[in-house]
């Protein structure tokens, strides 16, 4: 994280961010009418290219999860599914719906047209 880098008296950018998270999200726990969504990266190595990025993520995580509700609506696997649904359930000829689902899975696999 390039923040760690930045020396502000005694800590550096990177430390105080953590805090004001920290910080952040006890307050909104501490109110009624407001909420606070945040992501995480899903390993360190997305954090930052640092020696320290291990310790910033753990924290990060660490202060989020005093006051969090972990809420993963889908899981990866059931992704899919849902789309599906959610875009072609009574929504017309299945073999069409078929054609379309295959096109869009070539496509993510990187197999476009």
């Amino acid at each position: 994280m390039a923040a760690s880098a930045q020396k502000t008296g005694n800590s550096d950018l990177s430390d105080q961010t953590i805090s004001f998270i920290q910080e952040l999200s006890e307050a909104v726990a501490l109110s009624d009418k407001c909420v606070l969504v945040t992501t995480l990266p899903a390993s360190t190595s997305e954090v930052a290219n640092s020696q320290n990025a291990s310790q910033i993520f753990n924290s990060l995580s660490n202060r989020l999860s005093r006051v969090s509700a972990d809420t993963k609506p889908v899981a990866d696997d059931e992704i899919f599914e849902v789309i599906r649904r959610r875009l072609f359930e009574n929504t017309g000829n299945k073999d069409q719906i078929e054609q379309i689902i295959s096109h869009y899975m070539m496509i993510k696999k990187g197999h476009s047209k």
